[in-house]
């Protein structure tokens, strides 16, 4: 597919080599014009394995000048071959879920800085913006293209949707105009996953075989998905045609990838990002927001003698109810149940309540007094 005319003569920016149709003609479709895209597919289905080919056929075309990428990898495992790749924006894979959110809203400001930086030169778009004289000349730094490609969105979501869905939601609505584009991958495009936000906003669809006539209609609005075949079997949704193709990926091995990858390594000089990097890979914050805290304190070791900034007002709430539980402290505060279950293990540890005993509510042990003298204030009930 890379050596074929259609790839190599293709015009649109950020061509992808996406397979061959039914007839043997092959496909080539520009991310640019996409401007982001969602592909789906079951377990066995190669939708991991067309991730690595849109990968491919990006950086066989574009040198690390021209393109930067920010690989996010939720499950840690599926992207290990690019750590260390010149096209890179920090040297290693983003990995995990809370630094998937950091990357994300790190996005958002690049979009920001991008948008200031062409608004002050008085250009529109990232093409008219790299042509300009002020670019070519040197007076100005010209902008890569940016493509963020994240492998599996649910488990982000299932953990920081409220984080996630409104970074993802601006990237994919604006960032379009200044070189920034979203590949988001799911196995199973569930409605609270894929939900209308990104429907709305990522166009292009990519269906692998799916397991079901539900999943199928939920990614391409209508059945065929989970009658595909498996093994880079898929359908093609774009915007640009009402039709809906069935095409056959290519197949790219584990040992093909490195081959690539560890050419380009030798070949290109690394320019990382460390501005980047530290925001990404610090401690996750979660928003300030009420109800948007939902796991301020999950895999964060460093945290554990901090307080929460809602644990005074959690005390008030169980001291009121007379007895303590996560969900009273969800429902009470709006907040999510890992922040909620933190509060109830730090009242524990300070001897606020009394410990778990089986599925009943916990006994409020601190006094008015106490709270009193703790806080500097006096409970009224």
């Amino acid at each position: 597919l890379l050596e074929s005319p259609e790839y190599q003569n293709a015009k649109g920016a950020l061509p992808i080599a996406v397979g061959k149709d039914i007839s043997g003609t092959i496909i080539v479709k520009s991310l640019e014009k996409m401007p982001h895209c969602l592909v789906s597919g079951s377990t066995g289905s190669g939708k991991s394995v067309f991730i690595h080919n849109i990968v491919l056929s990006l950086i066989y075309r574009y040198s690390p000048e021209d393109l930067r990428l920010i690989m996010i990898d939720p499950k840690k495992v599926e992207f290990g071959f690019y750590n260390g790749l010149p096209h890179l924006v920090t040297p290693e894979v983003v990995l995990g879920t809370d630094k998937a959110v950091n990357a994300l809203k790190w996005c958002v400001k690049e979009m920001e800085r991008r948008f200031d930086i062409m608004q002050k030169a008085g250009y529109q778009k990232i093409d008219e913006y790299n042509k300009s004289e002020l670019v070519k000349s040197g007076q100005l730094a010209k902008i890569p293209y940016l493509v963020i490609i994240v492998d599996e969105l649910a488990e982000i979501m299932i953990t920081y949707r409220k984080e996630a869905e409104p970074a993802i939601q601006r990237i994919t609505q604006l960032a379009r105009a200044c070189g920034m584009h979203m590949v988001l991958a799911v196995q199973r495009p569930s409605v609270d996953i894929v939900t209308g936000v990104i429907k709305n906003n990522v166009p292009a669809r990519f269906a692998f075989r799916l397991q079901s006539y539900v999943d199928s209609k939920t990614m391409l609005g209508t059945n065929g998905a989970e009658k595909l075949l498996g093994q880079g079997d898929m359908l093609m949704s774009l915007t640009d045609s009402s039709a809906m193709p069935r095409l056959q990926a290519a197949y790219a091995t584990n040992d093909e990838i490195r081959a690539v990858v560890d050419f380009i390594k030798r070949n290109n000089a690394s320019a990382f990002d460390d501005e980047a990097d530290r925001a990404i890979n610090s401690e996750h914050q979660s928003s300030d927001d009420v109800g948007t805290g939902d796991a301020i304190f999950v895999d964060a070791p460093q945290s554990k003698g901090k307080v929460d900034e809602y644990f005074k007002v959690a005390i008030k709430s169980v001291m009121m109810s007379g007895s303590a539980s996560v969900s009273y402290l969800q429902r009470r505060l709006s907040i999510g149940y890992s922040r909620a279950a933190r509060i109830v293990d730090q009242m524990e540890e300070k001897g606020y309540i009394a410990p778990a005993t089986g599925a009943k509510t916990r006994k409020v042990l601190i006094t008015p007094e106490q709270f009193r003298d703790e806080f500097g204030e006096e409970y009224n009930s």
